[in-house]
């Protein structure tokens, strides 16, 4: 990500967008927004790793998803 370029905002309604002042921010792959969504969703709680896992990949995770 960018750095210094103003206050960050996430939209969260249609697509994920993260912009940093004027500036929309590229952001990694799916894995890394579905991660990045539930963070922003669940703000101020701890969570579980099988509940990132589960957002992430639904029913049918990797054998590895826990430790990616």
């Amino acid at each position: 990500m960018a750095g210094g370029g103003g206050p960050l905002r996430f939209n969260l309604l249609g697509a994920l967008e993260v912009w940093e002042g004027g500036t929309k921010l590229r952001l990694g792959g799916a894995i890394q927004e579905r991660v990045l969504l539930m963070l922003l969703l669940e703000s101020g709680k701890m969570l579980p790793v099988s509940r990132l896992v589960e957002a992430v990949w639904d029913e049918d995770p990797p054998a590895t998803a826990p430790h990616q």
